[in-house]
């Protein structure tokens, strides 16, 4: 199976009947085997540790000092999928190439279609994460009337984690109010 298809399946496997919190980030991993929804991840992992240190920080530390068991990741995106969160990219792999109007209207069809299939609304809480998504979506989603949150947020990694969880907190309350 060629590795769009592992990746499309394994984000699938994880897409909630109603989302109610859709986060989007920029690209699949360059190094594959590392990508969020895969449930055995051996290192890095920064996406899905940055994003579950701030919703389950428990768990999360037990996830990495017994050193990554995949069932526990599983049950970490189960959770996920259970409380209507789901994570796209922007492009759908880590190779980018040119001609970013086509991820932009790509990524805009898909939310759309998930709202025409009932799965989200237009006021479902949309969170880009990283300034190159950011940059490229926020104004288009804003403009077609989504609920976008506006907050840059950095990548979870090359030190950038705690800037992540502060940014990514804020765009939670945002959320909320």
């Amino acid at each position: 199976m060629e590795t769009s298809e592992k990746i499309k399946n394994a984000r699938l496997k994880y897409l909630p009947e109603k989302i109610s919190m859709l986060f989007i980030a920029e690209a699949p991993p360059a190094a594959v085997d590392r990508f969020f929804y895969y449930e055995c991840v051996e290192k890095h992992d920064w996406l899905f540790l940055g994003i579950q240190k701030v919703f389950e920080p428990e768990k999360a530390d037990i996830y990495l000092n017994s050193h990554r068991p995949p069932f526990l990741k599983k049950q970490m995106l189960e959770n996920f999928k259970r409380k209507g969160r789901f994570l796209l990219d922007l492009y759908p792999t880590a190779e980018i190439i040119k001609g970013l109007s086509l991820y932009v209207g790509n990524c805009i069809g898909t939310i759309e279609q998930y709202v025409a299939e009932g799965r989200m609304s237009k006021d479902t809480p949309i969170i880009l994460i990283k300034s190159t998504v950011y940059d490229s979506l926020y104004y288009p989603l804003r403009n077609k009337g989504y609920n976008v949150i506006d907050e840059r947020i950095p990548f979870p990694s090359s030190g950038q984690q705690k800037r992540f969880a502060e940014s990514f907190r804020r765009a939670l309350k945002k959320c909320q109010s």
